[in-house]
């Protein structure tokens, strides 16, 4: 079943990440203290990203 979805496990890596930074900051900030954790927190799982990618060039 695993091969079928091989997306599952960055997937549940990615929602660990989350979860983490989540775990460690509790609630109470603003978004970009807990998108700059999340940030550090996918360059230390080795997971390359796009932070704030814009998906409509209308804008």
């Amino acid at each position: 079943m695993e091969d079928k979805f091989p997306a599952d496990k960055l997937t549940e890596k990615i929602i660990g990440c989350c979860f983490s930074v989540h775990r460690e900051l509790g609630p109470g900030f603003n978004e970009k203290i807990y998108s700059n954790a999340l940030q550090i927190t996918l360059i230390k799982e080795n997971l390359s990203f796009v932070a704030e990618k814009r998906i409509c060039g209308d804008v």
